[in-house]
């Protein structure tokens, strides 16, 4: 029985690191980023299987899979799931590993979409990673796309959250709530639970990774990803945003911090003043706006594959 791990949560929290490391083994296999399958899903599961392999054509982030389905096997599958499942077998005999039994997936969002998800695949499990929304903040605000500063990083990394917190009221046994630093820290009880969760053995491998090729596409952003784990990452937004920017983040978000057990720097931050405000909703705060969407855009320009349409609604990382 084939199985499948969604993992998911904020972005820039860790659930590329994470797939990376548990997808080493060659019964495991990691596909790239899979923002398109919600949509695919849903155009199945109303008979557009035209629609559906057009959505394939088009998508970019389909591109990144650089992958030429066999459009004819996928036409022949009996349901949403079984058109998914066919998908992923293509890219994992295309990556060398034919006798799979693990699909995992690292979207963000698919804690978001987990519904949608559950309706149509079985044998499924999902994993919810947390990360300091500080750090989340340090690490998103330099990138071309996301927040441009910490008082939006705030509102942002307490929406993205919220679906995971959701989904872990339920008390189903099919979702594992993660931090970040537990395992970038290299706990080895965290990555056993971990694997245990997924219905993977223990194996020491799982702290050296290899297990996920990045795109190119998202190479810079990812850097770190199969290099190894390194504890020294966990606290290096404490030297990259100032007292208030830190300030601001928990006056947004603080509430979410402590819930989720992390120690705040202010026990009552103060509210942005008008001068702020002006800035982040006014001209000056839309620049660097306007600026991420720009170098977003050459970015994908540079990175889509060799004559593919490609479309360009879809911002996330």
């Amino acid at each position: 029985m084939k199985r499948i791990v969604f993992i998911g949560g904020c972005d820039r929290s860790g659930t590329t690191m994470i797939a990376d490391h548990i997808g080493s083994p060659p019964d495991v296999v990691v596909t790239p980023e899979s923002q398109f399958k919600v949509p695919l899903l849903r155009m199945l599961h109303c008979g557009d299987t035209a629609g559906a392999l057009g959505l394939l054509r088009e998508d970019f982030r389909f591109g990144l899979w650089r992958l030429s389905p066999d459009e004819r096997r996928l036409k022949r599958t009996a349901s949403p799931g079984e058109f998914l499942f066919e998908l992923v077998d293509q890219y994992a005999r295309a990556n060398g590993k034919p006798d799979w039994r693990v699909w995992v997936d690292h979207t963000p969002d698919n804690i978001r979409h987990w519904d949608v998800l559950s309706a149509f695949v079985t044998e499924v499990k999902f994993v919810f990673a947390v990360r300091d929304g500080r750090a989340v903040a340090a690490s998103v605000i330099p990138l071309d796309w996301g927040p441009g500063n910490a008082y939006h990083a705030g509102f942002w990394w307490s929406e993205k959250n919220a679906a995971g917190l959701a989904l872990l009221n339920r008390s189903d046994s099919s979702v594992m709530q993660v931090r970040f630093e537990d395992l970038l820290s290299g706990e080895k009880d965290s990555w056993y639970r971990l694997l245990e969760h997924c219905g993977m053995p223990r194996s020491e491998a799982v702290f050296r990774g290899g297990g996920f090729r990045v795109p190119e596409y998202t190479l810079r952003q990812h850097r770190l990803v199969g290099g190894g784990l390194d504890s020294s990452k966990v606290d290096a937004w404490r030297s990259v945003l100032g007292k208030r920017e830190v300030e601001l983040f928990e006056y947004v978000a603080g509430g979410l911090l402590s819930a989720f057990d992390y120690e705040r720097q202010y026990e009552l931050p103060r509210p942005p003043d008008r001068r702020e405000l002006a800035v982040f909703g006014g001209w000056m705060g839309k620049g660097p706006a306007l600026s991420k969407r720009i170098r977003n855009y050459m970015r994908r320009r540079r990175g889509a594959p060799s004559g593919k349409r490609w479309k360009t609604r879809d911002r996330g990382a």
